[in-house]
């Protein structure tokens, strides 16, 4: 029974396939509207998306509320933005549901050691589907992708 169990796990594993959330939420705690920090935030997230070649999409943007929006575009999109939301700024970075996106880990790597270090104890990371007052986030801008 052992042998069966352990051969029906293998298959199981192996038809699957391996697939990953790949989407990522960040909070930033206390930022006044139009402050330093709100500008600092911008510019992290703006220098995270163009390391990545992401391009700016703030204008199509569905999200209240926004800083910041950027995409990838192409077969697998990824979606990096920022937006207010009760005194703090909420980040999230997001692609499809799959296989390791190597851009969406490419903008993790450039985006969270500059808003750790700028922001401190500030700078949370948040778990999968967060909640929060204001709504569902840029995951509303990935599924707007083609």
């Amino acid at each position: 029974m052992k042998k069966f169990l352990a051969f029906l796990c293998t298959v199981t594993v192996i038809v699957s396939g391996c697939h990953f959330s790949n989407e990522a939420h960040y909070r930033i705690m206390g930022v006044e509207a139009g402050s330093h920090s709100e500008d600092k935030i911008k510019t992290i997230v703006r220098t995270a998306a163009h390391k990545t070649g992401m391009t700016n999409e703030i204008s199509s943007s569905l999200v209240p509320n926004t800083l910041a929006s950027y995409g990838s575009g192409g077969s697998h999109p990824v979606v990096l933005g920022a937006y207010s939301c009760n005194g703090d700024v909420l980040i999230d970075l997001q692609g499809e549901y799959g296989p390791h996106l190597p851009l969406f880990e490419s903008a993790q790597r450039h985006l969270v050691p500059a808003l750790a270090k700028e922001f401190g104890s500030s700078f949370k990371t948040l778990g999968k589907h967060p909640t929060n007052d204001c709504g569902p986030g840029f995951s509303v801008d990935i599924l707007k992708k083609p």
